[in-house]
């Protein structure tokens, strides 16, 4: 956050964090806190916020909730622990997570596109970094048969059927290629 104002920020975010009234409220204001130490250069408080917001949706829903937001909120600790250099606490969050996001390919925003594709280069990244080029292949092998149904049959969703099937696609071929 270089030139601007961290402290305003989560004065404000902590204004709304106070007026969240639901869980997913809670969950989205913790997020754009963890966002706002990591601008400000922060390694650990990133984490500590991006846990919050993942216990707050998992304490209302149940532990064993899946959603589009409880997926970015997964992969978003990933990455925050792959930076840390912590990969194998950071693929027990960024691999689950993308199949999550997966799973809920409907339930994208258009904001959060790039974020997708991100995950899937920190799942790549953490492979090369702990020098298991293989795992990239197993990866993807084990993705392809699930985007394939989801390409076939796109399910239900909240997103139009062609943005889901678009997204699904996209994400199929990007296996292909890393399946080699």
């Amino acid at each position: 956050m270089a030139g601007g104002h961290p402290a305003a920020a989560l004065a404000l975010f902590q204004a709304n964090l106070d007026a969240a009234t639901t869980p997913e409220q809670t969950a989205t204001t913790l997020t754009s806190i963890a966002e706002c130490h990591k601008r400000m250069g922060e390694l650990e408080e990133p984490l500590t916020e991006l846990r919050k917001a993942l216990e707050s949706l998992t304490q209302a829903h149940g532990r064993d909730h899946r959603s589009w937001q409880t997926g970015m909120i997964r992969t978003k600790i990933g990455q925050t622990l792959l930076g840390l250099s912590r990969y194998d606490e950071a693929e027990l969050h960024l691999v689950p997570g993308y199949i999550e996001l997966l799973d809920h390919l409907g339930d994208m925003s258009d904001r959060d596109r790039t974020h997708f594709i991100a995950v899937r280069n920190s799942i790549l990244d953490l492979y090369r970094k702990t020098n298991r080029e293989v795992a990239i292949q197993a990866w993807a092998d084990a993705l392809i048969p699930a985007l394939e149904q989801k390409v076939e049959q796109p399910g239900e969703s909240s997103s139009p059927p062609a943005r889901t099937a678009i997204e699904s696609v996209r994400a199929l071929g990007l296996a292909y290629v890393d399946a080699g």
